[in-house]
């Protein structure tokens, strides 16, 4: 994959990297996503597994998403306006349908 892809692999061992400052050590970008993502779903506990997936949509989507805090709320509030969908209220009250896409 990493050759189809025209990438190169490097192998960083945590004896190699122990102790680096921040900005020498070449795992930094990895280590700074794993920083702000367990802060995240710290953030937001009391979910479910099933629903471990929308958080990390959402995760995605605001750490992708240029801009400050509230430009990316108002980016994320603007994609939700745009979706159309059709919700029945017998649907919506279906207890069979909570949680479910």
């Amino acid at each position: 994959l990493v050759e189809s892809l025209g990438l190169k692999e490097e192998i960083h061992t945590t004896a190699e990297t122990k102790g680096i400052a921040d900005d020498k050590n070449p795992m930094e970008p990895i280590n700074e996503v794993h920083r702000y993502l367990a802060g995240f779903i710290g953030a937001h506990n009391g979910f479910s597994r099933e629903e471990l997936q929308r958080w990390l949509n959402l995760f995605c989507f605001y750490w992708n998403t240029c801009g400050s805090a509230f430009e990316k709320v108002q980016a994320f509030f603007e994609l939700a306006v745009k979706k159309h969908t059709k919700l029945r209220y017998r649907d919506w009250k279906n207890p069979e349908n909570i949680d479910k896409d």
